[in-house]
């Protein structure tokens, strides 16, 4: 207590001498960007001596949080004034909030007295804190709308639907981000003139006794407010979706981001896309003006939720071919930051009110699935959907909904069950292996999944897997994917080979003991349902191959039969029509046949694969999607500059890697280990495009090493696409880097130094800026 009080008596005696000194206070300074709404600045207190900057920090109950002793401050220039002492928490320790929030101060050196404004940051890391132009003075403005008009407006009808936002820096309007001035002020009536570019109009602002009303020349008067009522509103003309959702177009995203200043940081967000047809995500960079606007036209097959990522703000944003939708982010807000303009604002915000309803917990799910056997579990998640069901239509008869909105998070919802029933055994696998660890292995038994029978994949026929506004739903997607890859799936397709096989013994018969012992592995396999193909090789691996050899005129005279397919085994085990459906499954697998090997579909190829899918549009899709591929071969082939594909150098296995790295003294080195074949390794190179394009000027060399693994043809179409040092190793060198490195899967990255010196040989890497600040340094170094 004595030395508590001790401490006390300092700080005041600190905070006194300050005060003494102290030349000038401002309260709640105003500022115009940040990254850390949740940090906000009661006031700053300047003297001859020091700056004092007063922080509040406020979160609901009791979070933690920690403040940097890198803090420092600038004041229109590089100097930075580091942080001298901090008071109401100590330096980089979890500190927490008190019912809420959380009062403390920064002291660091003074500032230059003319100064108008400061910046604040916690440190250079990617996530630190940052607070922008920081004024010190009060600025100057003429022609000010009434402070109660910087809000954001809705009209009054109930709808909810939002019409303009009024911010210091832009004026948000008919789906753009304008800049304005008040041209005239009538009798409290505002002209202002808007211009976006080369566009321009005058709207009319009056503020009212009830909210705030707007106009154009020669149209309507809306009546607006600023706390839309919470009432039943139905659309005028509603309409659900209706197929054909399927075709090959493309969006735009237009949006501002209120509170941003490249002094954040960052220049660029991502916005991720999924393709349904080549069960890929697509990545597109959103490129952000100074002002915080951003325009981002990408291609898309159907309507969907795509995934906004600007610095630490996400966001699912509703989107569809050859519709326009504008979003406007508020940095200086914490929640409920988002607004939307254009093509299904009101979707979007139907679905940011619901998400809270849909009630399907991971780790509830893996305790039942534990306790539970399969169809009490089946039955514990159709209760779950029963009841998020039930809350979706409740919120509608009480505050209305359209009918898209209401079609899409049924859909969601419903799907959602589904790839709970599916995910019956990895959740008990899961559970399974976390209460195993630590454990001798003696002492675990081993895990057996249980068969999901024709009982518990019946549920399956009462879905709409032959609607194709299945694929509205966010986890239709993911219901694919699961249900394709379950074990069912497998032993399915396996009962057909395994059947296959013991065919070719039919037709001719075993020729020694151990094709017989084969044989009588297909036959037990096929008569106990259990057992397979791949534990059926592995056990009898040369009579496997002897079979093949032995048999290799009656195999290629009798092949597999067509329906041999994923997505015919799952047509056969839901036992319905679930056309659509096995059209996606087929499509998603030859796509990914096309995208591996970078080796389009010719004509008779496409002619095929037509016969194979019903669904004109999913065909129209897939062959759209082929025909980008080679399209991006073309592409490649035509590139002269960029990429460097090198020969390895004459030399011993020992010196493989540095003769390599020889090449590259005096710069900083990311090496990256890939394969053609390998999806995370081209989803990586992909991720880095737009840093090799930032850092093309700097000492920094980006090399690409692959084994013989990747085709030599797919090789050759996919390099050229990739600007860097490329090398293809023999199977002796990779052998020895690998062997060196412990390389056993890929990707795989290093960073190396000017000096040739490896400077981390599993370099987890993480976001481009991160990526560039660690190459920066360690080409400084």
């Amino acid at each position: 207590m004595k030395k508590a009080i001790t401490t006390i008596a300092l700080l005041l005696v600190t905070l006194i001498s300050f005060t003494a000194s102290a030349q000038k206070t401002i309260f709640q300074p105003q500022f115009t960007a940040t990254n850390a709404p949740k940090l906000t600045i009661e006031k700053i207190a300047l003297s001859d001596t020091a700056t004092q900057v007063f922080f509040k920090y406020v979160a609901p109950g009791s979070q933690w949080f920690r403040m940097s002793s890198k803090s420092y401050l600038t004041a229109g220039s590089a100097t930075k004034l580091f942080a001298t002492s901090i008071s109401g928490l100590s330096f980089d320790k979890e500190s927490y909030t008190i019912n809420g929030q959380s009062l403390f101060s920064m002291s660091f050196p003074a500032i230059n007295a003319k100064a108008t404004s400061i910046d604040y940051y916690e440190g250079d890391c990617e996530d630190c804190f940052r607070v922008i132009d920081i004024a010190l003075t009060t600025p100057k403005k003429s022609n000010l709308l009434p402070p109660d008009t910087y809000a954001a407006w809705f009209k009054t009808d109930g709808s909810k639907e939002w019409v303009l936002n009024i911010t210091d820096r832009k004026l948000i309007y008919d789906n753009r981000a304008w800049d304005y001035k008040i041209a005239n002020n009538t009798n409290g009536t505002y002209k202002i003139s808007l211009k976006n570019g080369k566009a321009l109009k005058y709207i009319y602002l009056k503020k009212t006794e009830d909210g705030l009303s707007i106009w154009e020349d020669k149209m309507p008067k809306q009546l607006l407010t600023n706390k839309p009522a919470d009432q039943k509103f139905a659309i005028v003309n509603d309409q659900p979706f209706k197929a054909p959702l399927i075709k090959n177009d493309s969006t735009t995203l237009t949006g501002f981001i209120n509170g941003y200043s490249p002094k954040l940081g960052f220049k660029t967000g991502m916005i991720y896309v999924d393709d349904i047809i080549s069960s890929q995500q697509n990545s597109y960079a959103v490129y952000i003006a100074a002002d915080g606007s951003f325009t981002v036209k990408f291609p898309m097959v159907y309507p969907e939720g795509c995934f906004l990522a600007i610095a630490d703000s996400y966001q699912t944003i509703f989107l569809a071919p050859g519709k326009k939708t504008f979003v406007y982010i508020d940095f200086l807000k914490g929640e409920d930051k988002y607004l939307y303009m254009g093509d299904y604002a009101t979707v979007n915000r139907e679905l940011k009110e619901t998400s809270p309803m849909i009630d399907f917990d991971y780790n509830r799910s893996t305790a039942k699935a534990v306790e539970l056997g399969a169809m009490p579990y089946q039955n514990y998640i159709i209760d779950q959907q029963n009841k998020s069901l039930a809350k979706i239509k409740n919120y509608r008869a009480e505050h209305g909904m359209s009918l898209k909105g209401y079609q899409l998070v049924t859909n969601n919802i419903k799907y959602r069950a589904a790839v709970f029933l599916l995910e019956y055994n990895r959740f008990r696998q899961g559970a399974y292996a976390k209460a195993s660890e630590g454990k001798n292995a003696k002492d675990i038994a081993e895990y057996k999944p249980v068969k999901l029978d024709d009982a518990y994949l019946s549920i399956f026929a009462g879905y709409p897997l032959n609607d194709e506004l299945s694929a509205l739903s966010a986890n239709y997607d993911t219901f694919i994917n699961r249900i394709k890859f379950i074990d069912e799936v497998r032993d399915h397709l396996d009962a057909k080979m395994i059947q296959y096989y013991a065919d070719a013994f039919k037709a001719i018969p075993p020729v020694d003991e151990e094709e017989k012992q084969l044989l009588a592995s297909f036959n037990a396999a096929l008569t106990s349902g259990q057992g397979t193909l791949y534990g059926i090789y592995k056990n009898n691996t040369k009579a496997f191959n002897s079979m093949s050899e032995k048999r290799k005129a009656y195999f290629e005279a009798n092949p597999p039969k067509q329906d041999n397919s994923r997505a015919d085994a799952v047509k056969d085990l839901i036992k319905s029509d679930i056309s659509f459906t096995r059209d996606i499954i087929e499509a998603q697998d030859r796509a990914g046949m096309i995208n591996a090997e970078l080796k389009p579909k010719n004509k008779n190829e496409l002619a095929e694969l037509k016969s194979k899918i019903t669904n004109p549009r999913v065909y129209n899709a897939l062959a759209h999607y082929n025909q980008s591929i080679a399209n991006k071969i073309e592409a490649n082939s035509k590139i002269k500059t960029g990429f460097v594909l090198n020969k390895m150098p004459k030399t011993t296995a020992d010196s493989v890697f540095n003769a390599i790295l020889t090449k590259y003294k005096g710069k900083a080195v990311y090496v990256d280990f890939w394969a053609t074949w390998c999806a995370p390794c081209r989803a990586g190179i992909e991720e880095i495009a737009p840093l090799k394009e930032d850092m093309k000027n700097h000492k920094v060399a980006f090399v690409y090493i692959t084994d013989p693994s990747s085709p030599e043809d797919t090789y050759k179409k996919m390099v050229p696409g990739i600007p860097g040092e490329h090398y293809k190793l023999n199977k002796d060198e990779w052998n020895y880097i690998a062997g060196k490195f412990s390389i056993s899967s890929i990707p795989r990255y290093m960073l190396v130094d000017k000096n040739g010196m490896i400077v981390n040989d599993s370099y987890k890497g993480g976001s481009n800026e991160t990526i560039k600040a660690d190459l920066l340094k360690i080409a400084a170094d």
